[in-house]
């Protein structure tokens, strides 16, 4: 069976390759089996041309202002873990289709693991936790090219609010930040007619800020919605707006 891999695809996994540059991570895709991009970087990785962070987040609050992101090409974030618990939230607009990649770090700076935040053109958002250490890679993996804008914070401090959805209206997956008691969480979405459309369980979720993702509501046709989360005694209603 032949497997086919489109341009998109394979430019991903290149810039990934090149920024990663080490074949002992993951499956071995993540680098060149013949040489070391960093042997002939004098500056050290994140130096190379094109592979800079555009921004080091390591307090709270940090916000972006929108920039456009050519076709084809990355945008590169670095998180500390003296942020403090909250989130790190990119959102991207325009007719290109994004995909998001975590490239987890330990506290030497080595590489630990590389993982996907978001599948290509499912989602114009992502987000990660935080504190993290590692690096948030953010494509714009099609022909068009993205406006994107990052904020990272915790906005259950800035709100006083027990329970924060976004991105509302959602093209794709919908974030949950809450202070989690410990207990098991679900979600319950109804249409406007009250009719039960889907519940979705997030597990028992860790003690303390938590950030969770109902990926489902990536199967919602547009229109507005009503929800239900609920954990152990906390149980929150609210309204979302889906588009595609």
């Amino acid at each position: 069976r032949i497997e086919v891999v489109t341009m998109e695809q394979l430019l991903e996994d290149w810039l990934i390759a090149t920024w990663v540059d080490d074949v002992s991570v993951g499956d071995g895709i993540w680098g060149y089996q013949s040489f070391r991009v960093a042997d002939f970087d004098p500056l050290g990785q994140g130096g190379r041309s094109g592979l800079d962070h555009r921004a080091v987040i390591d307090s709270f609050p940090a916000y972006g202002r929108p920039h456009e992101v050519l076709p084809l090409t990355g945008d590169y974030y670095r998180l500390e873990p003296s942020t403090g618990e909250g989130s790190f939230r990119a959102d991207a607009s325009g007719l290109g289709s994004l995909s998001a990649w975590f490239v987890s770090c330990d506290e030497s700076g080595g590489i630990s693991s590389v993982d996907r935040l978001t599948e290509r053109g499912e989602s114009l958002q992502t987000a990660v936790e935080t504190p993290a250490r590692g690096d948030v890679l953010l494509f714009a993996s099609s022909s068009f090219g993205l406006t994107i804008e990052v904020a990272a914070s915790n906005p259950l401090d800035s709100s006083g609010l027990s329970l924060i959805v976004y991105p509302v209206p959602t093209h794709g997956s919908l974030f949950l930040e809450f202070e989690s008691s410990g207990e098991p969480a679900e979600l319950s979405v109804f249409d406007l007619a009250g009719r039960h459309v889907d519940t979705f369980s997030f597990g028992q979720v860790p003690a303390g800020h938590a950030l969770v993702e109902y990926d489902d509501a990536e199967g919602l046709s547009s229109g507005l919605y009503f929800f239900r989360f609920t954990q152990g005694s906390l149980a929150e209603d609210g309204k979302i707006a889906v588009v595609r």
